[in-house]
């Protein structure tokens, strides 16, 4: 995002969210729910992490997990 022919347009970025699809495939058919889905979670997860969430803290945790709830309807819908 910071090399090649339009740098200038970066704006302010916060960082990447990279998605491993056949981790993402695997872990979808454990939980039980499709590959759409498991991305669409784990690209809500990544960019509350750069946003600066964490679950270190049981309580940190659990403030994640409300955001992601949240989050969850507006990013599917």
């Amino acid at each position: 995002l910071l090399e090649g022919d339009h740098t200038a347009f970066h704006g302010d970025l916060l960082g990447e969210v990279v998605i491993d699809v056949e981790f993402a495939a695997r872990q979808a058919s454990v939980i039980g729910h499709g590959l759409d889905a498991e991305m669409a979670r784990l690209l809500i997860h990544g960019t509350l992490h750069l946003l600066g969430y964490d679950h270190q803290r049981e309580e940190d945790a659990r403030a994640m997990e409300a955001a992601e709830d949240r989050l969850w309807p507006v990013v599917v819908a």
